[in-house]
């Protein structure tokens, strides 16, 4: 289990925003661990954007997301 193992840290993602705001096309950039990797995808890929435009159409758009993962401290 990820919150026994203390592991947290930031996923970079690469994805396609499609001119539909749906997510297409997502990559690892840079993960922290296996099961980090795949929940920051599984999350992206469930996201929906606002469109790109481009001369007032929408168009598909390349980005890189960065999705953090942090443990709470405990107050004891």
């Amino acid at each position: 289990d990820l919150v026994r193992d203390r592991v947290e840290g930031t996923v970079t993602l690469y994805a396609v925003i499609r001119s539909d705001g749906t997510v297409g096309s997502i990559r690892v950039l840079r993960g922290v661990d296996a099961r980090l990797d795949e929940n920051a995808r599984v999350a992206l890929s469930q996201w929906r954007f606002r469109p790109a435009t481009k001369n007032g159409s929408a168009v598909d758009l390349e980005a890189v997301i960065h999705i953090p993962f942090k443990l709470r401290k405990l107050p004891f």
